[in-house]
C-alpha cells in the first residue's frame, strides 16, 4: 500500500504505475551504480601493487593542494578567465618546481 488515496477510479491505472516508477527506480539506480562499481573494481586498490611502491594510500596531499590553490584563488577573485587559467597553471608549475627541489635535496 502506498498510502495514496484512490479518488476517481479512472485514475487508479495511473496511480499504480506512478507507484511502480517509484518502486523501481531505486532498483534501477542501485544497479547502474553496481555496474559502475564493478568497472572501477580493478583500480580500488592501486597502491598495494607492488609496482606502484610509494603511491600514498589515501588523497589527503591533493585534498590540502587543491586547498592551497582555492584559498589562492579567492584572495585574487578579480581574475578574468583567461588570468585564472594562468594563475592555476603558475600555481601547479610552481608547485612541480618546489617538489622536484625537495626531491633533489633528499637525494643529496
Amino acid at each position: 500500500d502506498c498510502g495514496a488515496k484512490i479518488i476517481n477510479p479512472e485514475d487508479k491505472d495511473k496511480q499504480i504505475q506512478n507507484f511502480l516508477i517509484l518502486q523501481f527506480d531505486p532498483l534501477k539506480q542501485s544497479t547502474t551504480k553496481l555496474s559502475c562499481n564493478l568497472t572501477y573494481t580493478p583500480y580500488l586498490f592501486t597502491y598495494q601493487r607492488e609496482d606502484r611502491k610509494g603511491m600514498p594510500n589515501t588523497n589527503n596531499k591533493i585534498e590540502g593542494t587543491f586547498t592551497d590553490l582555492k584559498k589562492n584563488l579567492n584572495n585574487h577573485s578579480g581574475l578574468t578567465r583567461e588570468n585564472r587559467k594562468r594563475f592555476i597553471s603558475g600555481f601547479f608549475l610552481a608547485l612541480a618546481e618546489t617538489l622536484s627541489m625537495k626531491k633533489q635535496e633528499s637525494h643529496k
